[in-house]
């Protein structure tokens, strides 16, 4: 977990991190979709594959996004907390090719700090054989208080 000061919480006072929302999710494209969802349809829902060389790829896009997720100065002294949910096109190359907000119950200052991570952390590499024009995964973002936390 991430401090987001140099001086070390109290038990009772509140710590503010931004934390990992669960996995990166493929997202199954219909045959109608728009070019950009339609980047790395392979006909089957990939979040059902056993395949680890995705699992692993998706694992790599939540954790390099992580790397570059910080929590914003202005929106931790105001106490804002919040979650977002985006949809990444990445191509046959990694790179981000398109970038949409899904849905958001944040202020604009961590809807940016979110979409500021997933920037920076792009590209994400290749993607695996399997999508190998690409791909369309749904990444959540959460940025919450954590109170009566004193470990490091």
């Amino acid at each position: 977990m991430r401090r987001s000061c140099n001086t070390r919480p109290s038990a009772s006072s509140p710590k503010h991190v931004s934390e990992p929302d669960g996995r990166a999710q493929p997202i199954p494209t219909p045959a109608s979709a728009s070019p950009a969802e339609s980047l790395g349809h392979s006909g089957a829902d990939p979040s059902e594959s056993s395949d680890p060389a995705a699992d692993t790829y998706l694992a790599q896009i939540r954790q390099r996004i992580d790397q570059f997720k910080r929590y914003p100065t202005l929106a931790r002294r105001a106490g804002e907390t919040g979650h977002m949910l985006f949809r990444l096109a990445i191509d046959r190359e990694g790179k981000l090719a398109e970038l949409d907000l899904i849905s958001s119950e944040a202020s604009d200052r961590l809807i940016a700090a979110g979409r500021e991570a997933i920037e920076k952390a792009a590209p994400f590499g290749a993607p695996p054989v399997r999508w190998k024009g690409g791909l369309t995964v749904r990444i959540p973002i959460r940025f919450t208080t954590v109170t009566g936390d004193a470990s490091p």
